[in-house]
């Protein structure tokens, strides 16, 4: 049953390959954000498919442990009945991610959570970071290089919830819209933001959206009034215009005067004790 109020979780899969036929899961795990019941909840699968030494190197996972698990349809109920406990679900979409989550693991479920992928998220709003891999992802958190590399799940966890939390607090920056700090403009992300917008992507506007509501759970100094930036979705495919890219990419290092994120109690800090 769909929770009654924003609820946000962190989702990360692997798979023997890209979405099809002769490919399968091998393993699910879903980070809980909800502070007080945060908490990592993860399963093992049997993908009834073979695969290489490449995915067993990146999963941990050998053939004989897959071949033991149980299988989707055996967990399937499960896994969607945790899953609908969450309004919104994020993700980082680095090979087939996405497909496998919205086409297979959300398939036929009647109230599946919004989806929002970290990865474009980070693309539009964090680009002088150009993460390209989850092995990107994973350099930038420290939590997550603690954890040991024999849990790559667990690390990849760890390293999204941290990139999450990136791209909250430049959302809920307060900055100088110019030099002259013109009266009645936005603050210069903002403007920023509402370029980007305007592109009206349904890839953007269903992140977006994600985003704007995990943020709004957020305290902050100054309360933030974010309503006219709701873009229209199209089926454009989201492309960053190259000086909106450059603009972004050229203000977001050099930002210092951040305002300071205090987290309420429903959304759970990174931490090196939460997975």
């Amino acid at each position: 049953m769909k929770a009654e109020s924003p609820s946000f979780a962190i989702l990360h899969l692997f798979a023997t390959g890209s979405y099809g036929l002769r490919q399968g899961l091998l393993h699910i795990g879903v980070l809980s954000l909800q502070r007080g019941q945060s908490g990592l909840r993860e399963w093992f699968i049997n993908p009834e498919a073979e695969f290489g030494r490449s995915v067993q190197k990146q999963s941990r996972i050998s053939k004989e442990q897959a071949k033991s698990a149980p299988t989707w349809q055996e967990q399937k109920a499960e896994v969607q009945g945790y899953l609908s406990t969450f309004t919104h679900v994020f993700f980082f979409q680095e090979r087939h991610e996405q497909t496998w989550f919205k086409n297979y693991i959300l398939a036929g479920m009647p109230a599946p959570p919004v989806a929002a992928d970290l990865a474009v998220l980070s693309s539009f709003f964090l680009p002088h970071l150009n993460l390209m891999e989850m092995g990107d992802v994973v350099a930038l958190s420290s939590i997550a290089q603690k954890k040991p590399a024999s849990q790559p799940m667990h690390v990849a966890l760890a390293a999204l919830h941290t990139q999450l939390f990136k791209l909250l607090e430049v959302l809920l920056q307060k900055i100088p819209s110019t030099p002259e700090d013109e009266s009645g403009q936005p603050p210069l992300f903002l403007q920023l933001l509402q370029q980007v917008l305007a592109l009206g992507t349904v890839y953007m506007g269903s992140a977006w959206r994600t985003l704007q509501a995990a943020a709004e759970h957020i305290e902050t100094l100054e309360p933030l009034d974010l309503h006219w930036l709701m873009p229209p979705p199209t089926s454009e495919v989201p492309v960053l215009p190259f000086h909106l890219r450059k603009l972004l990419s050229s203000w977001l290092p050099t930002v210092t005067d951040a305002t300071v994120v205090k987290p309420r109690v429903d959304i759970a800090t990174p931490s090196d004790q939460l997975i």
